[in-house]
């Protein structure tokens, strides 16, 4: 454990080492025998490898923290020893006494006059204070019903379990302090060098740790939204539309666009207005579910394309290729961390909860599509497939939702132009005969709407300085259909397609025709006069 590791640490000034220690305490090594042949074999693989790192093996049981070991290098072998004392002799007490008990170890291989070299480090160690805990909580609004806007963050108990200061005296000669019964040189405040740390719990556990475990967890979940939150009930009454649900999939080739579009939206109207779902003991608030809502979808300005990460981490490219987020504060964000906050509330049920706020979701993102209103916090313009698939799937939901009100706005000028009144017709003359003639005015102007007839439709901007040949007409860009939008999934369905038609000749030339579709078709409508 870490106690051990740092016991080892502070007696014998390692800062790295190796543990030798059985598998079960009850195969401890209570024999002496036995523990000096696991050392001495020890000593024998240290030599062969030529290990310069300190190991230890544990004797007796775990619970008296008791170790032999031994260290080789540059020709001197270290033996490290622990015994239990009940009384610390007095010699052991102070410095004076720990040289004299060095000297006499050593025998006749020193002189009187040897000078022995010592560093000092005393360590103090505190474990009762007041202790502080970093646990931020979700927030709480006045009622006091959670806010799921914010991910919980800190620990549930205070991490630290104590605090120890090191002073030191770097090595020195022995002459140069005194410490005995009698007289101590060694005054904390006058060390050369100080050194504070902290001791952690073991397996401490922490709130976004553990909301993001329990978000993975669900996530293997396969119960359905009914499962969890109750059946989905339809009314039972009739409506115009309910009829024709698949008349707007058949009518998309038809040419009167704007029936599909508005019998395929109020189709969607109507189903969605008939959903009801029961709710039996719901496991979210309404205050609570409506707020998260509400942050969702809260009105922001629409995301800048984000810069790709590969080129501000060059280095890193192999492993950022293989990562699909989504950008900070976007939709999908602040989806994930409502259900990460949900995962950290004790007392709720993270599923449905879960479950109920999805669904809420997924009726606001319907009501999106029937009012024409696009989905905030995503970039605009076709998919990014940097990102999610999820975050991709909601990106096309905008495209389609822009496309419609161009179609729409579109249909509409067609549609005021169409209800114009009619100019005045000039009436005829009759003759004697019965004979009707028509009399050209030659003061009636040349409207801006005869011109604008006359006119051609397609045109983008004139191509430079280009002109017709024969003719002297300036040649003009055509307005050319923009390349359809796709998510991840639709490439990867297109390129099956492609790929299952084979290598022939003609399956070249069908692959080819499939690809330039768009191409074709702006070539065969442009006309350049």
């Amino acid at each position: 454990s870490y106690f051990i590791f740092r016991s080892l640490s502070h007696w014998y000034g390692l800062r790295e080492f190796i543990i030798l220690a059985p598998k079960r305490n009850n195969d401890a090594v209570t024999d002496e025998d036995r523990a000096n042949l696991l050392l001495s074999s020890t000593a024998i693989a240290v030599s062969n490898v030529g290990c310069n790192v300190p190991i230890f093996i544990r004797v007796q049981h775990e619970w008296r923290n008791m170790f032999i070991g031994l260290c080789e290098g540059s020709g001197l072998r270290t033996h490290f020893n622990i015994c239990h004392l009940k009384n610390a002799p007095h010699q052991y007490r102070h410095l004076a006494g720990l040289l004299e008990i060095f000297k006499s170890k050593l025998g006749a291989n020193i002189s009187n006059d040897t000078i022995v070299m010592v560093a000092v480090r005393f360590t103090y160690v505190l474990k009762e204070f007041e202790s502080t805990t970093s646990r931020q909580a979700l927030p709480r609004d006045e009622a006091g019903m959670p806010i799921l806007t914010d991910l919980p963050f800190g620990s549930l108990y205070d991490p630290v379990s104590g605090l120890h200061l090191s002073c030191t005296w770097p090595i020195f000669s022995e002459e140069l302090v005194t410490e005995n019964d009698d007289c101590n040189d060694f005054d904390p405040l006058l060390s050369q060098q100080w050194a504070i740390g902290v001791t952690l719990l073991d397996d401490l556990p922490v709130l976004l740790t553990e909301a993001v475990q329990e978000y993975l967890k669900l996530s293997t979940q396969r119960e359905s939204i009914e499962q969890l939150l109750g059946k989905i009930q339809t009314n039972d009454e009739p409506t115009n539309n309910s009829t024709n649900m698949a008349d707007p999939i058949k009518r998309i080739s038809d040419s009167r666009t704007q029936q599909y579009w508005t019998s395929f939206s109020s189709s969607i109207s109507n189903t969605t207005n008939r959903l009801r779902v029961n709710i039996f003991n719901p496991p979210l608030p309404p205050s609570v579910v409506e707020k998260t809502i509400e942050y969702l979808f809260n009105e922001r300005p629409t995301l800048s394309r984000q810069r790709s990460l590969v080129e501000e981490y060059p280095e890193n490219t192999e492993r950022i290729r293989q990562l699909k987020s989504v950008p900070k504060d976007s939709f999908v964000y602040r989806l994930v961390v409502s259900f990460a906050a949900i995962c950290s509330l004790p007392s709720y049920n993270h599923l449905r909860s879960i479950a109920h706020i999805w669904f809420d979701v997924v009726q606001e993102l319907r009501t999106h599509w029937e009012t024409g209103k696009l989905i905030p916090g995503l970039e605009s313009g076709s998919p990014n497939l940097s990102f999610s698939k999820f975050y991709q799937n909601l990106q096309m939901l905008n495209c389609c939702i822009e496309h419609r009100l161009r179609h729409e706005n579109d249909t509409t000028t067609v549609e005021e132009q169409q209800q114009q009144p009619p100019q005045p017709q000039p009436q005829p003359e009759l003759d004697e005969d019965g004979d009707e003639f028509y009399e050209c005015s030659s003061t009636v102007p040349l409207s801006k709407s005869n011109l604008s007839e006359l006119q051609p439709d397609g045109r983008l901007k004139p191509c430079g300085d280009l002109k017709l040949l024969y003719a002297n007409d300036i040649l003009y860009i055509p307005i050319t259909q923009e390349c359809p939008p796709a998510t991840e999934d639709m490439l990867d369905e297109q390129t099956i397609v492609l790929t299952s038609l084979g290598s022939g000749e003609e399956a070249t030339l069908l692959r080819a025709k499939m690809q330039s579709r768009s191409l074709l078709s702006d070539m065969e409508s442009f006309k350049v006069i």
